[in-house]
């Protein structure tokens, strides 16, 4: 539009400005999407429940099937998760 003068120079600028802006917003935006999945679990478990089921499992008085249940975690995530919170399991 510009070549056939149909705009000025400042009007395809600031189209030309807005246009890269835009396209930066998007990128950052796609770049943004999900979560860190550790995280989540500390809030969605909670650190408190998941310490007291970590360390119940850990010392026998609960059984990691039922740890398991409890915290919608299992096997090796569930010990990072525990890990996560200090123990070693």
């Amino acid at each position: 539009m510009l070549d056939l003068g149909l705009i000025s120079k400042k009007q395809f600028f600031k189209f030309y400005d807005d246009y890269q802006k835009d396209e930066r917003r998007r990128k950052e935006a796609k770049k943004k999407k999900g979560g860190d999945f550790w995280n989540t679990q500390s809030v969605r478990v909670g650190q408190r429940f998941g310490t007291a089921v970590a360390r119940a499992a850990r010392e026998g008085r609960l059984l990691y099937r039922e740890a398991y249940q409890l915290t919608g975690l299992s096997g090796k995530t569930f010990d990072r998760f525990a890990e996560n919170l200090g123990f070693r399991i």
